[in-house]
């Protein structure tokens, strides 16, 4: 499992790598089954703008991609938002999954 992380205006640190890397990490337990992993932190060139920092990432597993999209107030937050929602597309994802295989459990014959 490969994980590309890119920052755009905001210069290079380890910090920021080592946290994407810790908050994406955690998704492999939910889904073994993850190809690669994107994330993009950007940093709006607008010094007055809530939101300043945005994270988008991409989770490609077999089937269809996830896609999240998180703003906040500095990269840790963005980066949260994201992880936040992709724990549940993956969720949702597993236990629809779930549901497919065992149609029984609802009540059929």
């Amino acid at each position: 499992m490969h994980l590309h992380v890119y920052l755009h205006n905001i210069p290079p640190s380890a910090v920021v790598y080592d946290y994407v890397a810790t908050k994406m990490g955690g998704l492999a337990a939910l889904a073994p089954d993850i190809l690669s992993r994107y994330v993009v932190v950007l940093r709006s060139e607008r010094p007055a703008v809530p939101g300043r920092f945005r994270a988008n990432a991409l989770v490609v597993v077999s089937g269809t991609d996830l896609h999240a999209i998180g703003v906040g107030d500095d990269p840790r937050a963005a980066v949260d938002r994201v992880s936040a929602i992709l724990v549940a597309q993956l969720r949702r994802r597993k236990r629809v999954r779930c549901q497919r295989r065992h149609p029984a459990a609802e009540g059929g014959q």
